[in-house]
């Protein structure tokens, strides 16, 4: 959801757009589990973001810090992503030495 200076973050609308955008993700098998588009999940999610001073009313300086969020999920998404990737890879070698056993 992309929100233009003065129209405002809120909560049910924030947590229904995760809800659709996490129920899409689960059908794209983005996802694997339909436990992480949990309801509970974005209303906390959004509690963090209000932490951080980024609900509410959208300025240039809180649309660039959520942005800045974004990129930093996303970095963090990549992470975990390499790490499941390199896992699979290795349970798949470990397998196959015991297979050759």
């Amino acid at each position: 959801m992309r929100l233009k200076v003065g129209e405002a973050l809120e909560s049910k609308a924030c947590v229904e757009q995760g809800l659709a955008e996490g129920r899409q993700a689960y059908l794209l098998r983005r996802i694997s589990s339909e436990a992480s588009i949990g309801k509970i999940l974005f209303e906390n999610g959004y509690k963090m973001v209000e932490h951080l001073g980024l609900a509410g009313v959208t300025t240039e300086e809180v649309a660039r810090s959520r942005r800045k969020l974004l990129a930093e999920f996303r970095g963090l998404s990549r992470r975990m992503e390499k790490m499941r990737i390199e896992l699979l890879a290795q349970a798949e070698r470990n397998a196959e030495r015991e297979m050759g056993t």
